[in-house]
């Protein structure tokens, strides 16, 4: 067990005390500060921002990348998100021109090599590219805030996928040692996040979120990476298409955006929140698999249609999801684990009577 190894544990342990020190004085029920303050987002982002940097200093090796990153493109990102919600929190109004103007500062401090790995185009083509995705992933990932820990689990899929990628240096390692960290802050704030939650993320939060992620997402990318960050973001992807669709046949019901995505759906057909989002959860699951897989692939476009197609059938699974067949599932599930606890009862008691021979 190295040096590196136990630092990394360390300062990834302090990624997730810190904040959860923090919400729990916040939000711990006798405290008044709860009732006239939100700071979901602010402690975790601090604690990420903090960690990462002294990480940058100890751990970083140019030699690791395809291309470079430099401490700025790390840095900014997290600061520009905290104004972000600051701004947004106080000042709603401001929000779109603030995640605009920071998406393309982020994105004109990224190094030219890493922005030229993008795709093949001139270097400012590539980094207008960056910033209107930067803009578009903030905006969409707000409409994965459809239920407590929805939007925090969909951020770990992404995060959990990029730490894989670094482990089996898909991608330098330093990238997923900020992974580890982005996931331990956000399993701090997921503490407190878990259905039904003490904290409620609200839309600004989500977006910061999103961005945050966003700017993790832009290291991989730019790391050869693009096809696993796709198929780690099929859940949402997909989600937030079908819903736009529902919305565009302009039928009363689906003129809410919001209502239209696939959780909503179940929970609206009257299927518990808890299950319906530990359906959800086998989905994102799987999607951290395959896009893992996909780093093995030679090919490094050849699982997003099969994942695609998967990702579908089970958001329509899950759109569909009766109580009933919940309830149908589960007593399968219960006569399965039956039958398994009487073939074992039947074998323990076989090889008893083989010993009193």
């Amino acid at each position: 067990m190295n040096s590196t190894f136990l630092i990394t544990l360390a300062l990834a342990f302090c990624c997730y005390i810190l904040p959860a020190i923090v919400y729990n004085m916040v939000y711990s029920r006798s405290n008044p500060i709860a009732h006239f303050a939100s700071p979901a987002f602010i402690p975790m982002c601090l604690s990420i921002a903090l960690i990462s940097s002294v990480a940058y200093f100890v751990f970083y090796d140019n030699t690791q990348f395809l291309t470079s990153m430099s401490f700025w493109a790390l840095f900014i990102p997290f600061t520009l998100a905290l104004l972000i919600n600051i701004i947004g929190t106080r000042t709603p109004q401001l929000t779109p021109i603030g995640i605009v103007l920071s998406a393309i500062a982020c994105a004109f401090i990224i190094p030219d090599n890493a922005i030229s790995a993008v795709a093949p185009f001139p270097l400012i083509y590539n980094r207008l590219l960056i910033a209107v995705s930067w803009v578009l992933f903030c905006y969409m990932f707000k409409y994965s805030n459809t239920e407590d820990t929805m939007s925090i689990t969909q951020a770990l899929t992404v995060c959990i996928g990029i730490a894989a990628l670094g482990m089996i240096n898909a991608i330098p390692p330093f990238i997923g040692i900020i992974a580890l960290f982005f996931i331990t802050g956000l399993l701090a704030l997921l503490t407190f996040n878990w259905y039904p939650a003490r904290i409620k993320l609200k839309d600004i939060d989500v977006l910061c979120l999103g961005f945050i992620v966003f700017s993790l997402m832009t290291w991989a990318i730019a790391e050869n990476a693009l096809s696993c960050i796709i198929i780690y973001n099929l859940y949402l992807i997909i989600d937030f298409v079908i819903a736009v669709l529902f919305s565009c046949t302009f039928l009363p019901k689906f003129k809410v955006l919001i209502q239209n995505t696939s959780l909503r759906q179940a929970i609206n057909n009257g299927v518990s929140p808890t299950i319906a989002i530990y359906f959800s959860y086998r989905i994102q699951i799987f999607l951290i698999f395959l896009g893992t897989f996909q780093a093995l692939s030679p090919n490094k476009f050849s699982l997003i249609l099969v994942s695609s197609l998967i990702t579908i059938w089970l958001l329509y699974r899950l759109r569909t999801l009766q109580p009933e067949a919940v309830a149908t599932q589960n007593n399968i599930n219960r006569n399965i684990l039956e039958d398994m606890q009487n073939r074992i009862d039947d074998l323990k008691q076989h090889i008893e009577e083989e010993d009193k021979f």
